[in-house]
């Protein structure tokens, strides 16, 4: 017997153990069972199966079963606290990642302190910015410090939803760069250092964004 023909074989064990072959078909299916081990075996495991199916009403399978209206509740509160705590586990990582790469930062900023001692370059001046808040409760001010790579954004905020992600951007020509990722603690003031490669003349504005897409802060630069 060529592959192909066991091939074929194989793949009519399904219409077999339903019964919808014809007899001549049914003969040959049989003949191969006797002398194919693999196939007898598969075609026990689909036996039990051709048997709960002759149970199914046809009738009913165009129907899309609804649940009831308190387990319908109950499976949709699940879901959501389910998408609550995937994104408030991935806002926590990214925050863990932020730090973990300001730290490494700040460390090479004093060991070059270190190494340079008086002839280190100053910092930056800070230029203040006034920022508008969209959201009820929510109040906040930021810093600018231009720096030849692009701007750095300080922003010091009050009120934000606990464990909401948010997202800045800097507004450049009408377009909408990038500038980081923080998450929000509703009790506490945050601190957050973010940057954008856009230059500090070239800085029309920035945007803080919740996770839905809404504007939270802006300010005008």
């Amino acid at each position: 017997m060529t592959d192909d023909t066991h091939r074929a074989m194989r793949e009519s064990l399904g219409a077999f153990v339903l019964g919808h072959l014809d007899p001549i078909e049914t003969a040959r299916v049989r003949a191969h069972l006797d002398g194919c081990a693999a196939c007898r075996a598969e075609h026990e495991a689909l036996a039990p199966l051709a048997l709960a199916l002759r149970d199914v009403d046809p009738d009913f399978l165009e129907e899309s079963p609804e649940p009831g209206a308190l387990l319908g509740a109950r499976i949709e509160a699940t879901i959501g606290t389910e998408r609550t705590r995937r994104r408030r586990r991935a806002a926590v990582q990214r925050t863990l990642v932020g730090t973990a790469a300001g730290l490494v930062l700040v460390a090479t900023f004093l060991a070059g302190g270190r190494v340079a001692g008086d002839d280190a370059p100053k910092a930056a001046p800070l230029e203040t910015v006034a920022v508008s808040s969209t959201s009820s409760g929510v109040s906040a001010d930021a810093g600018l410090v231009d720096h030849t790579w692009g701007l750095e954004i300080k922003l010091n905020a009050t009120g934000l939803e606990d464990g909401e992600s948010y997202t800045a951007t800097v507004e450049s020509a009408g377009r909408e760069y990038p500038a980081g990722e923080f998450v929000g603690v509703t009790d506490v003031e945050i601190h957050c250092n973010m940057s954008t490669s856009v230059l500090r003349d070239e800085a029309s504005g920035f945007t803080v964004w919740d996770s839905d897409g809404r504007p939270v802060l802006h300010a005008e630069l």
